[in-house]
């Protein structure tokens, strides 16, 4: 929706590995879009599924990548490709 930018999530790695972000951004357009946030939130991966899909149209539109969710976007391709499991130290993806 109108005013709500990709970096409003403000997207981190915590210590242990776990991911942290603002969630009103995510509840805008979970609003605006007809998603049901519950679904989004139910799991940490729900919630990156649906933050890397974000991340793929704000690259899409040219914006600059964010490193944190670039490592996110390679653990998440490792897991795919080798079938979970794998979470990187913050910075290291």
């Amino acid at each position: 929706p109108e005013g709500v930018a990709f970096a409003d999530l403000r997207v981190a790695r915590d210590a242990d590995g776990h991911v942290s972000f603002t969630v009103d951004p995510l509840q805008r357009i979970c609003e605006a879009s007809g998603i049901d946030m519950d679904t989004v939130m139910a799991s940490e991966d729900s919630a990156v599924a649906f933050i890397l899909g974000w991340y793929r149209a704000h690259l899409a539109c040219g914006y600059a990548p964010e490193p944190t969710v670039e490592d996110l976007r390679a653990e998440a391709e490792a897991e795919d490709r080798y079938g979970g499991g794998i979470s990187y130290p913050p910075g290291s993806g």
